[in-house]
Formats: structure tokens, C-alpha cells, sequence
């Protein structure tokens, strides 16, 4: 790039041939033409006017996510060359890439039965040298593992090859905030579940920088106790054993964001209670909360005294059976809330939530109902007494309620379909 007997024969293009000379590449935006992009890497290595006229085309976005919709299961060759691509750019001195955000679901194990599909989202194995070459010339931000705890009936030469992926990973991984874990979860009966001191070792090698945890499917006895070692500031659970939930989060003090859907199993009562005080977000989903009768009210009890206790709660999410009294805890309790979301709770009305002892969240930003049975007063006395809501949606059936339409527009709102935000 640039030598000094280049500089003296070959005349500079001006910035706007250049220009022409990369517009028809193609658009280097289009997530669905990875090899694009490269191409516009490659070209912007000519020279450094070169250099600069092409970063023009390329936005920070793109090239700090550049996996996604999963383009290195598409062209098996692509990130083989963002690889090279990469450390040539380092080599050059060329601020390309300082951080990705996140890589797309590697496939850690392949289906025993051969059957593997290539979708958008995955990065099969063929990929996995690339992907630990990218690894060591960039800061990762998120990593997404697909796993199958299946993976002890592969064959030797997988069983190696595994190993040999996961040993990677953990030498590379010191840095990376955020981890998800997809478990297989139509094997989620599969009883006992193989250790995979593996991945184990991998979790324990990340807890230094590790703060975020998305698990999907239930893991394996070894990987939840290194989960449990974590300190922890964020926690997703979906297609997880309550009691396997129980024991990853028991001791996390520092807990910050719980997210919790699907759960399996008894105990949610004793989750709720082993939760801690200083949560900013909660979102419970489907049957996260559902019961039979004779267990409803113990599980009424012990979701409001989790919102009760979290004084500092910004997010409420809930997708589930909850009632009037939850809401009346969250509105006693919680005066820090920024945003509600409540899905699916047709007993959930609104009447006398407000009382003498409580006003209406005055931090509140955003209101979602979907599925529920709150009044039309209920929301006009929100609207009316939050100066800090920007955006509602209501719903289908209020939103065709003329009085509360009515009420939103005299306050500043504007509608588009069945949400509302406030003009400014």
C-alpha cells in the first residue's frame, strides 16, 4: 500500500473516479451480499485515498456486525476471506473492525443422524477455522453456541474435532461480555444428560468479563455448576427446569436483569423468593407462571413479593396469568418503572389500582397491553398523570374505545395502527 515507487509513476485518480470505480461493486450494505462487502475491504487496501473513499460506503454497523443473517454458512469461502481480509487490514494499519458484536450460532455438534441443515444463522463446522482466526484479530462482544447433548454419540473423529473448536474458543474468549448457549430442546427429557467438561472449562475461562447469560434448553449438571460460579448482571432462562434455573441463579447477588420464559418443573414459588432485591428488569413469560388452581394463589403471592422487594425496578414484562393485586403490588412498589408490558392476563382490569398511598409511575416511558382486560380508565389515568410516556399500544380492543382515543389525541398523541406516541 502506498510504496515510494508507486508514488512516483502511478497519477492519482481524483476522489470522484474512485468514487464511480467503487459505487458499481454492488452495495456494500446488503446483508445478503457479504461477498460485497469484501470486495469494497479489499479495494479500500489499494491505497489510502482509496482507503477513504471506500469507508464512505461502508457503515459502522455493518462492518461491527458483519455476520449477520449468517452469511458464513452461505458461501463457505466468505469468512476464510474476511479472515485474511482482516489481518491484512492490521498488517496496513487499518482501522477496520476493532470490535464484532456478535457471531451467529456456531454449530458446536451436528446431529449424530448426519442431518445437518444450512440455515441464515449458523456457522457450520467447516466455518470454525475462520471463525477462531476472526477471533484472535478482533474483540468479540457476544458469543452464540448451538449444542446437541447428544454430542457423546458422534463419531471419534467429531468427539476430536469438538474438542478441538472448544479449546479454541476458550483460549480466544477473555474479553467477551455475553454468552447464549442453545440447547437442543426437544431433547429436553433426555435424562441423564452427558457432562461436557468442554464447555465447562470454556464458561469458567469467560467468568472474568462474563456478565450477560442467554440458555436455551436445559444444560448439562457440569456446565450449570460453572453457570453458578458467574458474577452475573443479566440472565435469560427459556426451556429450563426450574430447579436447574434455581441453581444457576441462587447466589447472585448482583442480578440486575432476570428474563425468564417456559420454565419446566415445580418450584417457581421458591425462584421467585431466592431472587434478589436490586433487579432493574423483570419479564416472565407464558408458562413461567402458570399453574394449576390449588398452586395459583402461593405463585400469585410470591411474584409480588419479588416486585414488592425490587423498589429500583425500571422494566416489568409480563406474559402470563397475573391479576389486579400483582399490578397494585408494582404500583405501591415500584416508582422507578420505565416501562410495562403485560401480555395475556385477561383477570388483569385496572380497577383500584390507584389509591390514596399511590400515584402513577413518574418515570414511566412505555405502556404495551396485548390480551388483557384492562378498563378504559385505567389507561386515561396513566396518560393523564405520566408527563414522560412516549409510546402506548394497546391492543385492538382499546384501541376502537372512541372516549380513549379521544383522551390521547387531547394529550399530545399520535396514532399509527394500534400504537400511539406522543408528539413532541
Amino acid at each position: 500500500m502506498d510504496s515510494p515507487d508507486a508514488n512516483r509513476h502511478s497519477p492519482r485518480l481524483p476522489p470522484e473516479i474512485v468514487y464511480e470505480v467503487l459505487a458499481n461493486l454492488g452495495d456494500c450494505n446488503n446483508h445478503k451480499k457479504a461477498e460485497v462487502l469484501l470486495d469494497f475491504m479489499a479495494a479500500s487496501m489499494v491505497c489510502h485515498e482509496w482507503y477513504h473513499v471506500a469507508r464512505g460506503f461502508i457503515t459502522e454497523e455493518r462492518i461491527s456486525a458483519p455476520f449477520r443473517f449468517g452469511w458464513m454458512s452461505i458461501l463457505s469461502e466468505t469468512p476464510h476471506r474476511f479472515a485474511a481480509l482482516l489481518r491484512a487490514s492490521r498488517d496496513l494499519n487499518l482501522p477496520y473492525c476493532a470490535e464484532v458484536k456478535c457471531f451467529t450460532d456456531i454449530i458446536i455438534d451436528e446431529d449424530p443422524s448426519g442431518f445437518r441443515a444450512l440455515t441464515w444463522e449458523k456457522v457450520p463446522p467447516e466455518n470454525h477455522a475462520a471463525l477462531l482466526a476472526i477471533m484472535q484479530l478482533t474483540k468479540l462482544k457476544k458469543l452464540k453456541l448451538r449444542l446437541d447433548p447428544r454430542f457423546a454419540q458422534s463419531s471419534p473423529e467429531r468427539i476430536r474435532a469438538r474438542e478441538y473448536l472448544l479449546r479454541g474458543l476458550t483460549e480466544r474468549c477473555p474479553g467477551i461480555p455475553s454468552l447464549l448457549l442453545h440447547f437442543r430442546e426437544r431433547y429436553l427429557g433426555l435424562s441423564p444428560r452427558p457432562d461436557d467438561p468442554c464447555l465447562a472449562d470454556l464458561i469458567r475461562a469467560m467468568a472474568p468479563s462474563l456478565t450477560t447469560v442467554v440458555i436455551a434448553g436445559e444444560p448439562d449438571l457440569l456446565t450449570a455448576a460453572a453457570l453458578a460460579t458467574l458474577d452475573l448482571r443479566s440472565a435469560s432462562f427459556a426451556w429450563v427446569s426450574v430447579r436447574m434455573v434455581n441453581a444457576i441463579v441462587c447466589n447472585q447477588r448482583d442480578l440486575r436483569e432476570v428474563r425468564l420464559f417456559n420454565l419446566t418443573g415445580p418450584g417457581t414459588e421458591s425462584l421467585f423468593a431466592r431472587l434478589g432485591d436490586v433487579l432493574e428488569e423483570i419479564t416472565v413469560g407464558l408458562r413461567s407462571l402458570q399453574s394449576v388452581p390449588h398452586e395459583s394463589e402461593p405463585l400469585q403471592l410470591a411474584f409480588e413479593s419479588l416486585v414488592s422487594r425490587n423498589k429500583g425496578l425500571r422494566i416489568l414484562k409480563i406474559s402470563s396469568t397475573m391479576t389486579d393485586s400483582t399490578l397494585r403490588a408494582v404500583a405501591r412498589h415500584c416508582r422507578d418503572l420505565e416501562e410495562i408490558s403485560i401480555k395475556n392476563c385477561l383477570d388483569m382490569t385496572g380497577v383500584g389500582v390507584w389509591d390514596n398511598a399511590t400515584t402513577p409511575w413518574p418515570k414511566l416511558r412505555r405502556l404495551h397491553m396485548a390480551n388483557v382486560g384492562i378498563v378504559t380508565e385505567f389507561v386515561e389515568q396513566v396518560v393523564a398523570a405520566c408527563d414522560a410516556l412516549e409510546h402506548l399500544a394497546l391492543g385492538e380492543r382499546l384501541s376502537r374505545d372512541n372516549r380513549l382515543v379521544g383522551v390521547l389525541e387531547w394529550h399530545g398523541f399520535e396514532r399509527h395502527g394500534e400504537s400511539w406516541d406522543r408528539k413532541r
